[in-house]
């Protein structure tokens, strides 16, 4: 009988540590941080609107642990400079983003990079255009800020298109950056490059080709080498 009541006491307590396991992980999964509901709210307020040219912007379905962690300029100064990480510059209202974040949201997925720093650096911009003199017209001032990001990303960005001078540098968007130790390892502001049309889903295999290089590039970055999960999209 005594034999009995201990197993019987053990079955017990094994049941509840994997009770309290479950309910543990259940519970740590359904927090959503501040930066995670605002992510997913900006993205997808504009779900099936149009945009000023009549274009319908695509509809996206985001996750609410988006893993998105709204990042201030500072923050993404130490990264780039001396920390480690990936940062996402965009904007909800440019089609080609809306494109890229489940790209990315896939590639974090598959891989063990817990958050990706999200910059949306659209009001702090500079505008230029060409004249018809050849003149370059600042439409509007960047910030200081913005312009020393520009000089941190220099030799990662493209040039400012239509100015005719290459050492005229812009942060397009969606551009993403892969910083280890303070180097920045890859930059990718081109990787929708082979879609024509940003207001059209990608299809099966666009999707698999850009999320395993977003995959390459990730596993540059982190420490631990991911396991087979890391090749599902293969």
């Amino acid at each position: 009988m005594i034999k009995k009541a201990v197993i019987k006491v053990s079955l017990l307590i094994i049941l509840g540590v994997i009770s309290s396991i479950f309910i543990y992980y259940k519970v740590g999964k359904s927090d959503i941080t501040s930066d995670e509901k605002r992510f997913k709210v900006e993205y997808e307020s504009l779900n099936n609107q149009k945009d000023a040219s009549g274009n319908t912007y695509l509809s996206l379905d985001i996750d609410k642990n988006n893993n998105f962690v709204y990042a201030t300029f500072d923050e993404i100064k130490e990264i780039i400079t001396k920390g480690d990480g990936v940062i996402y510059f965009g904007h909800p209202e440019n089609p080609w983003c809306r494109l890229i974040v489940p790209v990315l949201i896939e590639a974090m997925e598959n891989t063990d990079l817990d958050e990706i720093y999200y910059f949306d650096a659209d009001d702090i911009r500079d505008i230029k255009e060409l004249d018809a003199n050849g003149k370059i017209n600042i439409l509007k001032e960047g910030t200081t800020e913005y312009y020393e990001l520009v000089d941190l990303l220099k030799d990662y960005l493209p040039s400012y298109q239509g100015l005719n001078d290459e050492a005229i540098k812009r942060i397009y968007f969606p551009t993403v950056i892969f910083v280890k130790d303070g180097q920045i390892v890859a930059s990718d502001s081109s990787i929708l490059n082979e879609k024509e049309n940003p207001y059209t889903p990608l299809s099966d295999e666009e999707q698999r080709l850009f999320v395993n290089k977003m995959i390459e590039n990730i596993n540059n970055i982190v420490d631990s080498v991911c396991d087979d999960e890391c090749n599902s999209s293969n």
